[in-house]
């Protein structure tokens, strides 16, 4: 019984201090152009592509369809990359694998939906212009964007941001 109790009080701070950073990185979002978020989901959809191919991120986890073991292992595995892209001075890939990490929460923290929706909203701001943003990443990397990024570019995880 007490060990249930403090199982709670843990989960309920760890579902509080995801909120809190959630909130933190819409906040920056939104105070970002159309021009900025294209290039945070062009970066986004190149680690989702990346993660798909070398196994670390699935179609299945993102729609919650994979077993609990590998929802969990996906997200330690996020969580340790965004953390990797922060000590290699990477801002805008850890940007970009924190999109994936926090979808990747709600499968933990169902009360995170709409925010995270909200983050998905803001991030439809730049479909348009991903195009021209995986083009700059191309020329600026000297290497050619997957053909998956380029027809997948407007995937969301299931649930997030109806209607887009």
């Amino acid at each position: 019984m007490i060990k249930n109790w403090i199982n709670r009080k843990i989960s309920a701070g760890q579902c509080k201090t995801a909120l809190q950073e959630i909130e933190i990185f819409l906040g920056a979002i939104k105070a970002k152009d159309d021009q900025d978020v294209a290039m945070l989901v062009a970066i986004a959809t190149l680690i989702r592509v990346n993660l798909a191919e070398n196994g670390g991120l699935s179609k299945q986890v993102l729609a919650g369809e994979g077993s609990p073991m590998e929802r969990k292992n996906s997200q330690l595995y996020v969580t340790n990359l965004v953390r990797e892209f922060q000590k290699r001075g990477q801002p805008f890939d850890a940007a970009g694998g924190m999109v994936w990490l926090h979808s990747l929460k709600v499968q933990t923290y169902p009360e995170l939906v709409e925010k995270v929706s909200e983050l998905w909203i803001e991030l439809k701001r730049g479909f348009p212009h991903v195009e021209n943003k995986l083009a700059e990443i191309a020329e600026l990397t000297g290497k050619k964007t997957p053909v998956t990024a380029l027809k997948s570019y407007r995937y969301v995880p299931t649930g997030m941001a109806p209607g887009i």
